[in-house]
């Protein structure tokens, strides 16, 4: 039996067909999308999760460093060398403790440590400059006394023997901070981040009610 279309139904057909063509494209093209969306967030939240785990990890050995430094004992016969190339022992600083010190060598990131004097002078400047004692190593008088003038450093600055610091923080090769006791133990070590300013105002905010 034939079937006879006249033209209306063709041309009815022939639109249900694109109809039907161009749904199944949409469909397949919004499927393709789905996909790649998804693979895109998995990997994504990948990403996310080895963020956030090596950010974890990072922070759980910073806070570690700070532990295991803690209540080291400094000895009070230290010489200290000023930038007017006298010798002073660390008894003449521990008689004004407790103070802050902040330690740094020649080796350590510059960027890093200069990043830091400008906050500890932006957030200590109601301070008296006796009670913060930055303590360098391997460096010479006149890189000192150049960085004490480009930086406006009211505090004081003194070449000290690297060997002569013994706390576990030395061997890991970064800056830190810490309050020296009058009996020559340390407590309240803090390792600054460069790119994280807040964590500084912190330390600085609740150090300075002990300095003050």
């Amino acid at each position: 039996m034939k079937i006879h279309f006249d033209r209306k139904t063709i041309g009815y057909l022939f639109l249900v067909s694109i109809l039907v063509v161009g749904n199944i494209f949409i469909v397949l093209k919004i499927n393709k999308k789905n996909q790649t969306i998804v693979a895109t967030c998995a990997k994504n939240w990948q990403k996310c999760t080895e963020k956030n785990e090596y950010l974890i990890n990072y922070f759980i050995e910073r806070e570690k460093k700070c532990i295991e430094s803690e209540n080291f004992h400094i000895s009070e016969l230290i010489e200290l060398k000023g930038l007017d190339d006298n010798v002073y022992p660390l008894s003449e600083k521990l008689n004004k403790s407790p103070i802050l010190v902040f330690r740094f060598t020649g080796s350590q990131c510059q960027t890093c440590i200069n990043t830091e004097i400008e906050r500890m002078t932006e957030f200590l400047r109601d301070l008296s400059p006796e009670k913060v004692v930055i303590l360098v190593s391997d460096k010479n008088l006149q890189d000192l006394s150049y960085l004490k003038k480009v930086k406006k450093i009211n505090f004081e600055i003194y070449l000290v023997k690297k060997e002569e610091i013994i706390i576990p923080l030395e061997q890991y090769n970064i800056p830190y901070s810490f309050i020296l006791t009058p009996d020559g133990f340390i407590n309240s070590v803090f390792i600054p981040e460069l790119n994280e300013k807040k964590f500084s105002e912190q330390y600085y905010t609740l150090i300075k009610s002990i300095l003050l």
